[in-house]
């Protein structure tokens, strides 16, 4: 609830201006006092917490923090003014000025490397320390800033500015109290590169070996404290020395002391500090390491120069030049092990297969390129991913083939080097889905792709072969089907839905070659629907009222009074055959002396029908039964009437005589 509470307070600031990288001047609107607002993607919470329950005058004062969206979003007093680097090149700075604003740095690390544990700026250079209109020295930008763990591993990833960072920052050794000497030591000398023992001070400070610089800044503080103009002479200086001490202590003969001590020593000390170094140190030291670097040891070169002084001739380019080289040469190695490691995963994912293997390669690619490695290495990733594919495929394997692409279109996403890959990847699988004529998965990668290449072409290519697939194999009712779902589910696809008509037709005519034609018409109502000519349709439609002629059903009279209404040939004359009377007799035995007469009657059109029956029996005899006396001679459509007599023959006649129907035994 800690964030959410300073995410509240936070949403008060009004925003004055914009700055670049997520920085901006807001203003709180009860005190209408300006701030500072930053953005941070690497932070350290524990520092930014400590620096906001102990302000000190050389740090900004944090005003709130608090974690959104995986950052940090900072209020932070505003300092004005200008950098240490602008304000000396714009002002004519004297040396006691520029030792007193070392001095106010110096206070303002102590109070760093005085938490508990102690807090590391990592970038102290001209540029992170303001002059404010009043002239006081304030260090900002401690964004990399962490606090020191004994015992942590080297650091990995170089954090601050190449040319001031301590080499300890490309890796060699963990950051702590003496990362920032270094670099403060690199600032002297940009700050005071007049003064000879300026530059012996940034010597110690500077030395690539943090066990031989200053221990701390209190000792660094310690010798600028005793810094002097160098345009004042050593005799001049301690003149005046002497002269505060004769002011103070009224002690005339001793400054007289002093001075002779002084000029008596003066030779002794010459020689000391100018001959001897210069000739028996310095340059000595200067050619080793010249010497060193032309053969391509630049650590030896490093220890070289730190013995004769970063002051002496270039050795400061040189140093920096051996740095360089030394974090190069660990990079290469860092990158050598990271490609042996991608190389690796690679092997193990051409191998297995597996998501696992693939995701680690991905994430292998990653930490090379965030590395700095160049090669063609999303080839790399792409080459496998497709051998795996094609390999499922092979193997019969759809469904883990098509999981290696949704895993690279996942991890690869956004990911730098790999825009195009996917749909590249995509594209290559779609086409070898084609190639084991799996068509319909084949169309639904394509149609995934929209624009990529000519991914639509390819689509209806696609449901082409599916459809010359069901016509050659002689599947057209399966293929049908599948058409048929398929519409169903996207019934905005033109090609589907042509297809789809085609194959309704070609069904059609199946079941009408084979004689099932109320089938053949189901499918001929698909593919005619839309057009004018209909006579296949229609010719289905005339051959199921012959086939149902004898007992016709509500489909073949509604099809046949259609057909007549349209004047198709041959309709009215099956009409007519169909409404005359159907009339069957047949007989049966039932008992021994007596049989069953069956008459059954129909008719398309219905009614009912008169007759009479005339029997013969077996003794010659003949009888009629007629509407006069009999109901059963009166059938309605559909039904039959049952007599029972010893009969030899039987005929059905109409009222007017005509033999319609007879039976003999």
């Amino acid at each position: 609830m800690e964030d959410l509470s300073e995410i509240v307070e936070g949403a008060l600031y009004v925003t004055i201006r914009e700055l670049n990288d997520k920085k901006s001047i807001v203003m709180d609107p009860e005190t209408e006092k300006l701030y500072y607002k930053k953005t941070l993607k690497v932070y350290s919470v524990p520092v930014f917490r400590y620096l906001k329950e102990h302000p000190n005058p050389a740090l900004p004062r944090i005003k709130t923090f608090w974690r959104e969206e995986g950052n940090l979003v900072v209020i932070e007093e505003l300092i004005q003014g200008s950098t240490l680097l602008e304000y000396l090149e714009e002002h004519d700075v004297s040396f006691e000025e520029k030792k007193r604003i070392l001095l106010e740095i110096c206070d303002g690390l102590i109070f760093l490397h005085s938490a508990e544990p102690p807090i590391i700026h990592r970038d102290i250079k001209a540029t992170n320390i303001m002059i404010t209109d009043d002239g006081k020295a304030v260090i900002i930008d401690y964004d990399a800033a962490k606090q020191y763990v004994q015992g942590s591993s080297k650091d990995t990833v170089l954090i601050g500015t190449q040319g001031n960072a301590a080499p300890e920052q490309y890796g060699f050794a963990q950051s702590d109290q003496r990362t920032d000497i270094y670099a403060f030591g690199k600032m002297i000398e940009k700050v005071m590169p007049e003064s000879p023992r300026a530059m012996e001070v940034a010597r110690i400070a500077t030395i690539f070996n943090p066990a031989s610089r200053y221990q701390t800044v209190r000792q660094m503080r310690n010798e600028i404290e005793k810094l002097w103009d160098p345009k004042i002479s050593t005799a001049e200086h301690y003149k005046d020395k002497a002269g505060e001490m004769v002011h103070k202590k009224t002690f005339k003969l001793a400054v007289a002391l002093v001075i002779l001590i002084i000029l008596a020593a003066v030779g002794k000390r010459f020689f000391d500090k100018n001959i001897y170094p210069e000739y028996f140190v310095r340059k000595p030291a200067y050619e080793a390491a010249v010497e060193a670097m032309k053969a391509g040891d630049y650590e030896k070169a490093v220890e070289k120069l730190d013995k004769c002084g970063h002051s002496y001739k270039d050795s400061a380019d040189l140093y920096q030049e051996c740095l360089d080289r030394i974090y190069e040469k660990k990079q290469q190695k860092i990158k050598d092990t990271y490609l042996e490691d991608f190389n690796t995963a690679v092997d193990a994912f051409r191998g297995s297969g597996q998501t696992d293997d693939e995701i680690e390669m991905i994430s292998r690619y990653q930490t090379m390129t965030n590395a700095g490695l160049d090669g063609n290495y999303n080839d790399v990733c792409y080459d496998a991913a497709i051998y795996i594919i094609k390999k499922n495929l092979d193997e019969d394997k759809n469904g883990q083939a098509k999981n290696v692409l949704t895993v690279f279109s996942d991890k690869t996403k956004r990911m730098k080097g790999f825009d195009g890959y996917t749909e590249k990847l995509r594209y290559e699988f779609a086409g070898m889905l084609c190639d084991k004529k799996e068509y319909g998965d084949a169309r639904e990668q394509y149609l995934l792709l929209g624009e990529y290449e000519d991914s639509a072409k390819k689509a209806e290519e696609s449901m082409d072969e599916m459809y010359n697939y069901y016509i050659e194999s002689d599947q057209l009712i399966i293929g049908y089907q599948y058409f048929d779902d398929l519409y169903t589910k996207h019934l905005d696809d033109d090609h589907v839905r042509k297809l789809r008509k085609e194959l309704s037709k070609l069904v059609g005519e199946r079941f009408y070659r084979d004689g099932e034609y109320n089938k053949a018409i189901q499918y001929f109502r698909i593919y005619y629907a839309d057009k004018t000519d209909k006579a296949r349709l229609y010719d289905a439609e005339y051959m199921y009222c012959v086939e149902n002629m004898d007992k016709p059903d509500n489909l073949s009279k509604q099809y046949l009074e259609q057909l007549v209404e349209m004047g198709y040939p041959g309709a009215a004359d099956l009409k007519n055959g169909m409404d005359t009377w159907k009339i069957n007799v047949w007989v049966e035995n039932s008992g021994q002396y007596q049989v069953i007469i069956h008459v059954e009657c129909s008719r398309a059109s219905g009614g009912t029908l008169e007759y009479n029956v005339t029997t013969k029996f077996t003794d010659g005899a003949k009888y009629t039964y007629n509407a006069t006396n009999t109901n059963a001679t009166k059938v309605s459509n559909g039904l039959y009437s049952d007599m029972y007599n010893y009969l030899s023959y039987v005929g059905v006649y109409d009222l007017s005589g005509n033999l319609l129907a007879e039976w003999t035994h």
